[in-house]
């Protein structure tokens, strides 16, 4: 089964919870016009914003999209086990075992990864001018102007490909990021 869930408010609810628990399901949540919060788990997504309160429990697949204006931010964690993040000027992807979880359009998207397992992170950067931060515990792309910004923090392997072109500004923080 598919689960499509809008700002619960524009179906009359202030919070909407979907569960599933056999088979290989998938769930789409969409953002509102105001500012937009994304937190998801190996085992759940949830979507918030003024007046409404979307969550997806359960699913194989999630996919949360922020198109409908604001500033909107994702923040994605690990599982127990190996899990793999990769993170770009248009999408944050989380995955391991039995999850996929996707941030489609937010302008920060933070992945953490505290949970266990041996997980690893890719970062890549826009065509335009982008300022990267590395340090012992995390790093992050960010693009001009605040259009995106990708952090991921506890990683045990991080790669940045900064290849799409622009110029790139690296940035030693003296704390960390």
């Amino acid at each position: 089964p598919v689960a499509r869930l809008l700002p619960a408010r524009w179906l009359g609810f202030d919070e909407v919870t979907a569960q599933t628990t056999t088979g290989y399901d998938q769930a789409y949540l969409y953002d509102s016009a105001g500012n937009d919060l994304l937190t998801a788990w190996s085992d759940r997504i949830a979507l918030t914003g003024t007046g409404f309160d979307n969550e997806a429990r359960g699913f194989d697949y999630a996919q949360a999209f922020a198109t409908g204006g604001g500033y909107d931010e994702a923040t994605l964690y690990d599982s127990t086990g190996d899990d793999n993040f990769t993170g770009g000027p248009a999408r944050g992807v989380m995955f391991g075992a039995g999850y996929y979880n996707i941030a489609q359009g937010f302008e920060r998207c933070v992945a953490q990864a505290t949970a266990g397992g041996y997980d690893r992170a890719v970062l890549y950067d826009s065509s335009a001018n982008d300022i990267v931060i590395a340090t012992q515990y995390g790093a992050s792309v960010s693009g001009p102007s605040g259009n995106f910004s990708n952090q991921v923090n506890n990683f045990e392997q991080v790669t940045a490909n900064l290849v799409n072109g622009g110029t790139i500004r690296v940035v030693a923080p003296l704390a960390d990021v």
